[in-house]
C-alpha cells in the first residue's frame, strides 16, 4: 500500500476521534452565572434563578442547606408547601440549549434566611448556591424595657429599652411633648441615642411620657411609652385671700392644690370646725391634669356667723399644706334721713321764735293800722325771711351748725328788742 494512502487513513481516524471528543465536551451540562445573594423584607416574595446549559437527561433539584431539605426536583415541589412555587419544566428549543429552573418562596419569614443550592444529578454532582437575607423591622423587647415608673422628687432613675431586628435597630429617647430632655451635662437635647436614659435629681417638671424609638431602615419604626410619675407634697394657693361681702350675699371661696398623688382638700372655719356640705353650704372640686385639684367653698347666703378666717387644707401621703382666706363684712349703706338736730330746731326753738314774730306783727297791725307800723311789719317780715334763709344756710354748713345756731338766736333777740321799742 502506498505510503500516501496510509497517511490519509490516519488523518481520518484522528478527525473522527477529535469530532467525538468535541461533541461529548459540548453536550456536557453546566451552570450559567447567576445571582449569589438575595435580600428581601419579611413578608415579601423572593425568586431564586438557576440557569443550566445542556441539561439533557439530568435532573435539577433545589435544596435548603440549613436542614438539607429537598424543596423541588425537576419541577415537582417536596414537601407540599403552598409558599413554594416552581414553573413546569419545558424542554429547551432547538435554537438554544439553556433551560431555567427558578424557585419562588411566597411571604418569606425569618426562618427562610440562609443558603439555597441548585444541584444537577451528574457524576460527580454539580451545584450552585445562593444566599437569602431576610430583613425584619425593629421590635422592642419586653425583657429589656423598663416600663412606667413612680419615683420621689429628687431621686435618680434610669430608663432602659432594648430592640431586635435585622439589621440591628438604633434606639433613641425623646419626650412625648417634645420638650427638652434633662441630661447629665444640662444640654437642651430633644432626642438622645442609646439604650439607656439616665435622669438625675428628678423634679416634678420631669414627670410625663417618654418615648423609646427603634429604627433600622425597615419600615415601620416602632416606639413605646414610658410614663414617669414624680411624687411631691402639696402646695396650696388662693386667687383671693381677702373677700368682703354684705350680709345675705352669695360668696365663693377658691383654692388650688398641686401635688402627686392628688391631695385631699378640706375646709375649716376659724374656730377649727371642719365645714361639711349641707343646706346653704357647698364644696365643689375639679381635677386639672394629674397633679392639680381646685376646690370652691360656696356660701349661698352669708350670715353674721360666717364672717372670719377660713383654712383650705390639702393633704397627701407626702405631706400637707394650707392657706387662709378671710371673709369680712361690708357695712350696709345708711338711708337718707332728716337731721335730728335740724328737726329739733324746726319743731322747737324755731317754732317759738316764729310764733313770737307773728304775734308781734299781729299786735302791731291790730293796734295801729297806719303806714308807719305797716312799714315796720313789712320790714320785720323781710327780716324774718332773711333770718330763715340764714338759718338754712347755717344748718347746711355741717360742722358749724352750733355757731350758726347761736348767731341766729342773737339776731332774733335783737330784732325782737328793736320791734318792741320802736
Amino acid at each position: 500500500m502506498p505510503r500516501t494512502k496510509w497517511c490519509n487513513i490516519w488523518i481520518c481516524l484522528l478527525l473522527i476521534l477529535e469530532s467525538e471528543c468535541f461533541h461529548q465536551t459540548f453536550n456536557f451540562p453546566s451552570f450559567l452565572p447567576s445571582r449569589d445573594n438575595y435580600t428581601v423584607s419579611v413578608g415579601k416574595d423572593v425568586t431564586f434563578t438557576c440557569n443550566v446549559q445542556n441539561v439533557g437527561d439530568h435532573k435539577v433539584a433545589w435544596i435548603r442547606m440549613s436542614d438539607k431539605t429537598v424543596l423541588s426536583i425537576h419541577g415537582h415541589v417536596f414537601p407540599k408547601d403552598s409558599r413554594l412555587q416552581v414553573p413546569p419544566f419545558t424542554e429547551p428549543n432547538y435554537m438554544s440549549s439553556i433551560s431555567s429552573w427558578p424557585l419562588t418562596i411566597k411571604g418569606v419569614t425569618t426562618a427562610d434566611s440562609g443558603s439555597y443550592m441548585c444541584q444537577l444529578s451528574t457524576t460527580p454532582t454539580l451545584s450552585q448556591t445562593s444566599h437569602l437575607t431576610v430583613l425584619t423591622p425593629p421590635d422592642i423587647d419586653d425583657i429589656g424595657f423598663s416600663g412606667d415608673q413612680v419615683i420621689n422628687e429628687g431621686d435618680n432613675t434610669t430608663l432602659t429599652c432594648q430592640a431586635t431586628g435585622n439589621p440591628q435597630p438604633k434606639v433613641s429617647f425623646k419626650r412625648e411633648d417634645n420638650r427638652p430632655l434633662k441630661t447629665k451635662s444640662n444640654l437642651q437635647a430633644r432626642k438622645l441615642d442609646g439604650n439607656e436614659l439616665v435622669l438625675t435629681g428628678v423634679s416634678r417638671q420631669d414627670a410625663g411620657a417618654y418615648l423609646c424609638i427603634a429604627s433600622n431602615g425597615v419600615p415601620p419604626l416602632v416606639s413605646r411609652r414610658i410614663v414617669i410619675s414624680v411624687t411631691f407634697p402639696p402646695s396650696v394657693s388662693a386667687s383671693n385671700q381677702l373677700i368682703a361681702s354684705p350680709l345675705k350675699a352669695f360668696v365663693k371661696l377658691d383654692c388650688s392644690a398641686q401635688s402627686f398623688p392628688k391631695a385631699t382638700i378640706s375646709w375649716y372655719h376659724q374656730k377649727g370646725d371642719k365645714i361639711i356640705p349641707r343646706k346653704g353650704y357647698q364644696i365643689v372640686e375639679t381635677s386639672i391634669g394629674s397633679t392639680e385639684v381646685h376646690s370652691s367653698l360656696i356660701i349661698e347666703r352669708v350670715s353674721i356667723m360666717d364672717f372670719g378666717a377660713y383654712t383650705c387644707l390639702a393633704v397627701n401621703k407626702k405631706g400637707k399644706a394650707e392657706t387662709t382666706i378671710r371673709l369680712h363684712e361690708i357695712p350696709a349703706t345708711p338711708s337718707l334721713q332728716e337731721d335730728p338736730f335740724h328737726e329739733k330746731k324746726d319743731h322747737g326753738i324755731f317754732k317759738k321764735s316764729r310764733d313770737s314774730i307773728v304775734h308781734s306783727e299781729y299786735g302791731s297791725s291790730h293796734q295801729d293800722k297806719n303806714s308807719e307800723y305797716t312799714t315796720k311789719i313789712s320790714f320785720s317780715s323781710k327780716l324774718k325771711l332773711q333770718t330763715s334763709n340764714m338759718s338754712n344756710t347755717f344748718t347746711s354748713s355741717g360742722p358749724n351748725v352750733s355757731l350758726s345756731h347761736r348767731l341766729y338766736w342773737l339776731y332774733t333777740f335783737c330784732l325782737i328788742i328793736y320791734l318792741y321799742y320802736t
